[in-house]
């Protein structure tokens, strides 16, 4: 073709003279990146033959030809193909390269709404009303679709819904089921409170960042109780993360007020005496209490018995308690005001590493934390900063290799469900490892580790920065790996890999977990370490970090539900189905990540089962000799029983 067919091009389809355009592209034997993209666009318009539509416009994409035109089209395209989803979550791509675009917020807006009158029930108009209310469209008249142009810049409503929070919602399905609803044993009692313990005008509405700190000391999937809730925003901000909260509240008028979530988080917020409230929320125990100033406010009388309320029904082991005292109070020598009636309630003064800038600003006072003594350590070095260097291609990467012919790759797994040995099997063919296991709160760096100081692990290799963030250090042909938790965030930030889904049926991986740990002296301190193997020391092990373990888990578990997966089972990887079964799945899985020519499993099976990786112990871990009658009270009472039936494993 000669030089000036591009222009040519270009020109019929600003033009709109796309019948023209589609005849001369038929034609390009060798097509440019804005090629495809102008193809693409063009099929698009003239509603024909979408699915190559997308092929074209994913192959732009990985081009890097205009990111945010790429994937706002690609929206287009899934939404047209009747694939509404994953549209929002291209589209949700989008917004994070140009989050300022009328058109693209305008319909990730419209298309929320749409999802969530499909999934709210007959009777959950109000709720509807409420978001409607909440997630506004702009009046403006956007402009007419174009193949290119400017970003058009739009003005936010500070009091509303973001156009994040309204994608989140909808993918998760229904604003009433974030997640199990968390209810208060001695229910909700709606008439008769005052507010004398309520939230303060100096409170958050909303607080993105106390989530993020949270995630960052914790590293798992949280359970959050907001005393004194007020409007609710804080709640949603954990329930959009993925995590399960609630909030509690005493004074009836923030049930009222517009400007509040009450009505679309209806099961997650409850009126309730905090004054009088003696019970907790059942067996639910909470990993962060965050109880604003209202231990400042309160009679001292009312403070030592919320105290002990959080300490005896709420707080979970290792959870946290978040509250604000005045400067001072809390000196170890001489403490002041609501800290000294602390020690009699069995919880101590924590100093985890975060700054007062970090977290909620209350005038006057200042963020204290306790908890139990035996609480596990919270994260030491969460400031070190990420080693970035530039790949062949010029931009920052983890590693300077990459591959242009091959897609990037997240392998998310349950824990102990074969991460490395299938991040060993990608190496085998021709993937490259980038060093980074991610989790909730950033990822750990593996790079230039040897296997012995990669297995021990440690806080030293976190660093915390979010999965947004990571996966622009990825590309071409190289993987990460982790226990990465289902939300809407982390869908759209991997949106562009291929994904693969590893699961164990869960009483041989709790057995696994516990060896790995003890082994690789990361329970150090911990006392079912000093138990010799077998059914006691298991025990103790599901009953002190058992809980742990599962939220991890049930975190991950979402993705089975997720359409562009590929689920790869431990025990078909390992041959327990046969060799011709697990032939299959490492074709299927060579398929999935765009291997061309996938090589022979019996071919390359003895250079991946039983190698040396980061987690390997030497042999496979079984349940068998360990699993007592006893160990499986304990294992259910822990929700492994029906999240193994989830994952399609026997009960």
């Amino acid at each position: 073709m000669t030089t000036a067919t591009p222009q040519k091009i270009r020109q019929l389809v600003d033009k709109l003279e796309l019948e023209a355009a589609l005849a001369i592209m038929a034609t390009v034997e060798h097509p440019t990146a804005e090629i495809d993209y102008l193809h693409g666009f063009s099929l698009l318009q003239v509603k024909r033959d979408l699915p190559r539509a997308l092929e074209l416009l994913r192959r732009s994409e990985k081009a890097g030809f205009a990111p945010f035109w790429v994937k706002y089209m690609q929206a287009m395209c899934l939404s047209n193909l009747g694939r509404r989803q994953e549209a929002l979550v291209a589209l949700s791509s989008a917004l994070g390269i140009d989050g300022q675009h009328v058109g693209a917020l305008n319909l990730a807006r419209l298309w929320s709404l749409e999802l969530l009158r499909e999934h709210l029930p007959a009777e959950t108009t109000n709720i509807l009303k409420t978001l409607e209310r909440l997630i506004p469209i702009q009046t403006a008249t956007a402009p007419a679709a174009k193949a290119t142009g400017a970003a058009v810049r739009a003005d936010t409503n500070s009091d509303a819904i973001t156009t994040d929070d309204a994608l989140m919602m909808a993918l998760l399905g229904n604003p009433r089921l974030f997640a199990a609803p968390l209810v208060p044993s001695s229910g909700v009692s709606g008439a008769g409170i005052g507010g004398t313990i309520s939230a303060g005008h100096a409170q958050p509405a909303r607080h993105p960042g106390l989530v993020a700190v949270s995630e960052r000391l914790m590293g798992r999937r949280l359970t959050v109780l907001d005393l004194a809730c007020g409007k609710g925003g804080v709640v949603l901000d954990f329930l959009l993360r993925g995590h399960r909260a609630a909030g509690l509240e005493g004074n009836p008028t923030y049930q009222q007020r517009p400007e509040g979530h009450w009505l679309a988080l209806a099961d997650h917020l409850h009126l309730v005496d905090l004054g009088a409230m003696t019970t907790g929320f059942g067996e639910d125990r909470f990993d962060l209490v965050i109880a604003w100033d209202l231990l400042n406010k309160a009679p001292a009388a009312t403070a030592d018995r919320l105290l002990r309320l959080v300490s005896e029904q709420l707080l979970a082991p290792d959870g946290l308690l978040l509250a604000w005292a005045p400067p001072g109070a809390d000196d170890d020598g001489d403490p002041d005001g609501w800290i000294r009636l602390v020690p009699p309630t069995g919880l101590c003064r924590r100093r985890p590493p975060v700054t007062p800038a970090e977290l909620p600003v209350l005038p006057g006072l200042v963020p204290v934390f306790h908890s139990r003594p035996e609480a596990i350590p919270l994260v030491q070095h969460p400031h070190r900063p990420v080693r970035v260097v530039r790949g062949r291609n010029g931009l920052p990467a983890l590693r300077e290799e990459h591959r242009d012919d091959l897609p990037r790759v997240a392998v998310i797994s349950v824990p102990k469900a074969g991460t490395y040995l299938v991040g060993h099997l990608l190496k085998t063919l021709g993937y490259i490892d980038s060093g980074a296991h991610a989790g909730m709160g950033g990822f750990d760096d593996y790079r230039d580790l040897s296997p012995a100081e990669a297995k021990q692990g440690g806080p030293h290799l976190a660093r915390h920065i979010g999965l947004s963030e990571l996966t622009r250090l990825l590309h071409g042909g190289q993987f990460l790996v982790g226990h990465i938790p289902c939300t809407f965030a982390n869908r759209r930030d991997l949106d562009g890999f291929q994904k693969l889904l590893l699961l164990r049926d869960l009483r041989d991986a709790v057995v696994s977990h516990m060896r790995f740990m003890a082994d690789a002296g990361r329970a150090a301190g911990q006392d079912w370490v000093d138990i010799p193997h077998g059914p006691d020391r298991l025990l103790r092990y599901l009953q002190s970090t058992g809980r742990i373990y599962m939220q991890m888990v049930a975190g991950v578990r979402p993705w089975l539900d997720v359409p562009d997966m590929l689920t790869v089972r431990f025990e078909t990887l390992m041959g327990d189905q046969g060799e011709r079964q697990a032939a299959a799945t490492i074709r299927a899985l060579s398929t999935h990540i765009g291997l061309q020519k996938p090589p022979a499993w019996n071919r390359i099976r003895h250079q991946v089962l039983g190698q040396p990786t980061k987690t390997w112990s030497g042999q496979r871990s079984r349940r068998d000799g360990l699993w007592t009658a006893e160990v499986e009270n304990a294992f259910a009472a822990l929700g492994g029983v029906e999240l193994n039936v989830a994952m399609g494993y026997s009960a």
